[in-house]
């Protein structure tokens, strides 16, 4: 549970970082930010950005994709920083 209420506080903290980038740089695409269970059509992986971060601390990361019909997407989302144990 602790590490539960710890991921949404570092997720709602990162909500305003990434919402400031109101568009992505490259491809004026809007990013959207994750929600547990969305369904991503991932046909080909364009690149992924991770925020600076330190050791075992929620990293904001953001992931380009284009879909099977070949659209371009952009989704922000918070993950584990992989030192972690």
């Amino acid at each position: 549970m602790r590490k539960s209420a710890f991921f949404i506080v570092a997720l709602l903290a990162s909500a305003g970082v990434m919402a400031e980038q109101s568009a992505h740089a490259d491809s004026g695409v809007q990013p959207v930010r994750y929600s547990y269970g969305m369904e991503l059509d991932v046909a080909q992986l364009v690149s992924i950005q991770e925020a600076p971060h330190g050791r075992c601390e929620p990293v904001d990361t953001r992931m380009t994709y284009r879909d099977s019909q070949g659209e371009l997407h952009v989704v922000d989302y918070v993950k584990q920083d992989p030192f972690c144990e």
